[in-house]
């Protein structure tokens, strides 16, 4: 559906990820899905966020973006803000793009990225304070919002079972990869022989898993070395990964790493490790496709979905198949080149660009309707 001439589809977006110092998924997510919405000329997006400059410096000047800043800071700001002043500042068409909201009555006008419902899934893996509030600023927010948008059937089928959301308003919209791609590439030692493991260190990410099926697999012996990019964050349970874990020879924690590090990375890796036991859609695996890494994730939530046949699958609580697959690849030639062919192949499916056209179809439609 296209607006009449000379109408404009006004847009109000919730910019609080711009205040985040080091990007997750998440942000990336809300921060790509905004540069796509800058792209057309009939819609114009308010930005509210920070005013610290460097907050807007990865969006690109387009007419169809405004920034209105919103000045405050300290401990739980956001969090208040968008509960008591973001209601009133947006419009007919309010975005959240983080998987929280307002979750008070007279919010109707809200829509909300629903990355994932792992507060009810995995409520062992939470703060207890952290996750006491965003059973209302997620949870509640989900129940009420006007309309939700997720990036998987899994994550759609959840809502519907687990939030009773009716599936008419709930839309599903596969994104696009995490790191921009096209920027000038990081020299990497191509002879260096690793396995990449990328993401947040959070407890169903089964990190422990991955340094479990190294330990088996005994590739540190034959002189491959287990990169992991990332580190703990807050709000979070312990991992429970004891030092005889963490510090088994061949095991390098990297913590943070700027994005053109990061595709360098993958671009070499003998193989992309990604067991995670829960996902809502999973962005590594997809810039893993794009970049060239062969790819093993797990054979449950929404990963089977994601990666279709482009993947070795394992069950994650199983070690001895994960250290298996992560060998096969190692010492396999064949297999590491048909699955980065396949990979290739299967990133087709996500990009921004059909992701951002997809959004916009939604809000005229849900403009239309008002």
């Amino acid at each position: 559906m296209t607006e009449e001439p000379g109408e404009v589809l006004k847009i109000d977006y919730n910019g609080r990820f711009l205040a985040s110092g080091h990007p997750t998924g998440t942000h990336r997510s809300a921060l790509a899905f905004l540069r796509e919405l800058g792209r057309h000329k009939e819609v114009e997006v308010t930005v509210h966020g920070p005013p610290q400059k460097e907050a807007f410096a990865h969006l690109e000047p387009s007419p169809a973006l405004k920034l209105k800043t919103v000045r405050g800071g300290g401990k739980g700001f956001w969090h208040a803000w968008e509960q008591l002043c973001w209601p009133w500042s947006s419009g007919d068409l309010a975005i959240n793009p983080l998987n929280t909201g307002p979750f008070l009555p007279f919010t109707p006008r809200q829509i909300i990225f629903a990355h994932d419902i792992n507060l009810l899934r995995h409520p062992q893996n939470y703060s207890r304070a952290f996750w006491w509030w965003n059973r209302s600023a997620s949870i509640h927010a989900l129940k009420r919002a006007r309309h939700l948008v997720c990036f998987t059937e899994h994550v759609k089928a959840d809502l519907m079972e687990k939030l009773g959301v009716p599936g008419e308003r709930i839309t599903v919209i596969p994104q696009g990869p995490g790191l921009p791609l096209g920027m000038p590439e990081e020299p990497t030692p191509v002879k260096e022989h690793y396995l990449l493991c990328v993401g947040g260190m959070q407890p169903h990410k089964n990190l422990k898993g991955c340094l479990e099926a190294w330990k088996i697999s005994g590739l540190a012996a034959a002189g491959y070395r287990l990169k992991v990019v990332g580190k703990p964050q807050a709000n979070y349970a312990p991992l429970g990964i004891g030092k005889e874990l963490a510090n088994q020879p061949g095991v390098e924690f990297t913590g943070y790493v700027d994005d053109a590090v990061l595709a360098g990375l993958y671009r070499v890796a003998t193989a992309f490790i990604y067991p995670s036991f829960d996902e809502g859609f999973g962005l590594p695996v997809v810039e893993a496709f794009y970049l060239g890494a062969p790819v093993i994730t797990s054979a449950c939530s929404c990963l089977p979905e994601i990666a279709g046949d482009a993947a070795l699958l394992v069950a994650p609580a199983d070690y001895s198949a994960l250290a298996r697959a992560m060998r096969r690849l190692a010492e396999d030639e064949g297999l590491r080149a048909r699955l980065m062919l396949a990979g290739n192949k299967r990133a087709e499916l996500y990009t921004w660009r059909k992701a951002g056209d997809a959004l916009l179809e939604l809000l005229h439609r849900l403009d239309a309707v008002r």
